[in-house]
């Protein structure tokens, strides 16, 4: 089997930017609501959605267990099949790298 190029996007990587203080946090809203925060994407749809919400969430915990109150410039936290960079680029925009792992 031949070795990935870490160099190159593959088919599990996703890129998107997004605005924390845009769209709705309300469970029943229709998608078009949800994805409103999302400024960039390659990714649509129900997978967006899903890293979307992964990724606040990784914030909201990273948010959470730190003892000052503001966001860090970036973080990274690596599961057993993806690995998540966020970045900060500008007040409330952040920018998420997600990489597959396999």
């Amino acid at each position: 089997m031949p070795e990935r190029d870490h160099r190159r996007p593959g088919v599990n990587d996703e890129l998107f930017f997004f605005h924390e203080a845009l769209g709705s946090d309300d469970e029943q809203a229709a998608e078009d609501e949800l994805c409103a925060r999302v400024l960039y994407s390659f990714e649509d749809g129900d997978r967006l959605l899903q890293s979307l919400h992964l990724v606040q969430g990784l914030l909201a915990f990273v948010r959470g267990v730190q003892t000052n109150e503001t966001t860090p410039q970036w973080a990274s936290v690596t599961l057993s099949k993806r690995r998540f960079f966020i970045l900060e680029v500008e007040p409330k925009i952040f920018m998420a790298l997600v990489r597959g792992t396999i």
